[in-house]
């Protein structure tokens, strides 16, 4: 079973949830004009099943998610549209916020 790193990051009144698949973690991916860092530092929090995960990500407005496995449930789920969804060497990142 998948398991999803998600961190949630609090400004003021401001709260972004950031979700990767656990094994990117560190890695850093280029593609053209594109450049993923899955930093430790913004992705690493709690350690969870991607049920769990969904869980959480449904309610939250502003979400920073990278990785098949997190990408693709979320959009199974529809907390994501697909065409929020940019690959850079196969490596999907999706980014919802709701102002």
């Amino acid at each position: 079973m998948a398991r999803i790193f998600l961190k949630k990051h609090i400004q003021g009144e401001k709260i972004v949830i950031a979700a990767a698949d656990e094994e990117i973690i560190g890695q850093e991916f280029q593609e053209e004009n594109r450049k993923i860092f899955v930093s430790d530092l913004f992705y690493r929090g709690d350690l969870l099943e991607i049920e769990e995960a969904l869980k959480i990500l449904k309610s939250a407005r502003n979400i920073n998610l990278v990785g098949q496995n997190i990408v693709s449930a979320a959009v199974e789920a529809r907390i994501i549209h697909e065409f929020a969804i940019i690959t850079v060497q196969g490596v999907p990142h999706a980014l919802k916020f709701i102002l």
